[in-house]
């Protein structure tokens, strides 16, 4: 389990399967990457799943006298090397409103809180790329791709979104970001 030569996909599959702690179908699997913001195409999924059961990071189950196929991730092994508590705790931490508690804040506020978010991020990130770099395993690769992953972006995400279904919520979040950015200018 300790082999590195796995590609961006590989790793947001393995994200999803650590977050999830279930076992998945193809097409829920395909669900559950889109949900958190991973963008692959179907085939793109069906050749890292096989990359990923043959290099045993993922088993593959047949259900016999059926078709029905289901993934799974074993979370014993993987415990063994990360401490997922820890990242739960983090996740949680970096997930301090709910999206509704999130977006009623006043524009300003919500660029604010998600300037002081995406750095907190970016510290995790780089803090796990220097303890990959000074001790290279699957634990810290695994913890690099997590805090770069949309999936602790969800402040940002949450913003894009109302700004594709309200223009006038798009107005007041250009009008806070340029604001913020004033502001910084003169410091």
């Amino acid at each position: 389990m300790e082999n590195l030569k796995l590609d961006e996909y590989c790793w947001q599959i393995l994200i999803v399967f650590i977050l999830v702690k279930q076992e998945m179908h193809f097409n829920e699997l395909c669900g559950k990457l889109k949900t958190h913001g991973f963008k692959m195409t179907v085939p793109t999924v069906s050749n890292h799943l096989k990359h990923l059961v043959k290099n045993s990071y993922l088993t593959r189950t047949k259900k016999e006298d059926s078709q029905l196929v289901t993934y799974s991730f074993d979370y014993d092994k993987f415990n063994k090397i990360v401490d997922v508590g820890k990242w739960t705790k983090n996740l949680i931490k970096s997930r301090r409103k709910t999206e509704k508690e999130f977006l009623s804040l006043p524009e300003e506020e919500q660029i604010k809180e998600t300037m002081y978010m995406s750095a907190i991020r970016k510290l995790y990130e780089i803090k796990a790329t220097i303890e990959y770099d000074l001790k290279p395993s699957l634990a810290n690769r695994i913890q690099i791709m997590f805090w770069a992953s949309p999936i602790v972006q969800s402040n940002e995400i949450s913003i894009l979104n109302k700004c594709e279904k309200d223009e006038e919520y798009r107005k007041r979040i250009l009008k806070a970001i340029d604001n913020i950015i004033e502001k910084n200018e003169e410091i």
